[in-house]
């Protein structure tokens, strides 16, 4: 049995239901369109299938709530961006000889699956802007997270592209602070 897609007022109706009826528009000015930025792209998506299967979860209802609302502040982030990217120091060339202490922030931790197995990485932010990324230390894995202030001792080779961007080798634990989070207790 082939399936029927739903009519664009249905879909129109199920966005309202949700208050993404913004979505709609989105898509219909950017449905069979190529080099779309991420946002758009993904809500096109969405609501196409959301038409061909006939609903979305809450999560992604969730998800496009979130998406429509970074469109309008995308060139004020990528401004930001572009900004701190031109103010970030280049990788000092007494951290490119032998193994060096280096500590900043985290800005990512992401697991993957790779030939040696299951490989954690994590991007480190130094106060002068240039960033590094390496395996996470066995002594914080799965412990540390975004915004956590890390220390390890490694060698660092910078990248071929970008002199503010480089790459930790067998780094080694010196020191790990977790961020603070503020918490609000209601009197």
């Amino acid at each position: 049995m082939k399936r029927k897609p739903l009519d664009m007022n249905t879909v129109a109706e199920r966005l309202a239901e949700h208050g993404v009826t913004d979505a709609l528009a989105v898509y219909e000015a950017n449905k069979g369109k190529d080099d779309l930025p991420f946002e758009e792209r993904v809500i096109t998506d969405m609501v196409g299938k959301l038409a061909f299967y006939g609903s979305l979860s809450d999560k992604q209802y969730d998800f496009m709530t979130r998406l429509l609302k970074a469109i309008p502040e995308r060139a004020e982030r990528d401004a930001l961006r572009k900004a701190e990217a031109e103010t970030a120091k280049v990788i000092p060339a007494d951290m490119l000889s032998g193994r060096v202490k280096v500590t900043g922030t985290v800005l990512t931790v992401r697991t993957n699956d790779s030939r040696y197995g299951v490989v954690t990485k994590m991007l480190v932010k130094h106060v002068d802007g240039w960033k590094v990324w390496g395996t996470v230390p066995a002594a914080v894995r799965g412990a540390l997270e975004r915004g956590d202030t890390i220390t390890v001792e490694a060698t660092i080779k910078v990248s071929d592209d970008d002199a503010k961007f480089g790459f930790l080798n067998r780094p080694k634990l010196v020191d790990h602070v977790k961020a603070t989070t503020e918490t609000t207790e209601a009197a």
